[in-house]
């Protein structure tokens, strides 16, 4: 993508991918500092070409959603035409701004208006998951996660919801099983997946547990 920016300087669907590349290693898998802002950038340049392009709106919201914590910028931005539903359809995020806005349901609406178009889609499945989640409803966000890890095995997401539902009802071992799988079944461990098994290790008393997984963090 950053070949294609040099390339076609001027292509805002380029400059789109590559902030959407960017947004996904901050998110994940890497530093979000060492990320987030490049994302940002490319949005806005995108946005620049393609004022009305939906998915570069999408992306900046969830830059200010994710990094600045401004919710009312993410509002702003996810309520550009096509935006709401490109950041859910790719980064299952929404549910957090609407967790913040107090309106859990609203998200779980739209989220079930996607699905009845594309069924298949793992992020929006967990999306889904999410509102669960924030409803407190864990148990049909268990099952929301288990098949939305079934639609891709290789997504952090679903592990890491999984794990955090299994948490909040007090299945601790349990959790730390499924967001320690991720690394056996994928051969890598997403920084967010150590760091939610570390939090869990903490809640169940394994102190050894919780002590390894902060020094891998560190490493």
């Amino acid at each position: 993508f950053q070949k294609a920016t040099t390339l076609y300087a001027t292509s805002d669907r380029a400059w789109s991918d590559l902030n959407r590349a960017h947004l996904f290693l901050g998110i994940y898998y890497e530093s979000p500092l060492d990320h987030m802002p490049i994302a940002r950038n490319a949005a806005l340049r995108a946005l620049q070409l393609n004022p009305s392009l939906p998915e570069a709106h999408g992306s900046l919201g969830v830059v200010d959603l994710l990094y600045d914590w401004d919710y009312a910028s993410a509002a702003s931005e996810l309520e550009k035409e096509g935006a709401m539903r490109s950041a859910m359809s790719m980064l299952a995020c929404t549910a957090h701004l609407r967790e913040q806005s107090g309106h859990p349901r609203r998200a779980e609406e739209e989220v079930r208006r996607l699905l009845s178009y594309d069924p298949q889609s793992e992020m929006l499945v967990s999306e889904l998951g999410c509102a669960a989640y924030y409803e407190r409803h864990y148990e049909d966000a268990i099952r929301s996660y288990r098949s939305a890890m079934e639609l891709d095995p290789g997504s952090p997401l679903p592990y890491l919801g999984l794990g955090r539902s299994l948490t909040e009802l007090g299945r601790y071992q349990e959790a730390v099983d499924v967001l320690d799988s991720f690394s056996k079944r994928n051969g890598f461990v997403p920084p967010i997946l150590l760091a939610e098994s570390g939090y869990t290790c903490a809640l169940s008393g394994d102190q050894k547990g919780a002590m390894q997984r902060m020094e891998s963090l560190e490493d």
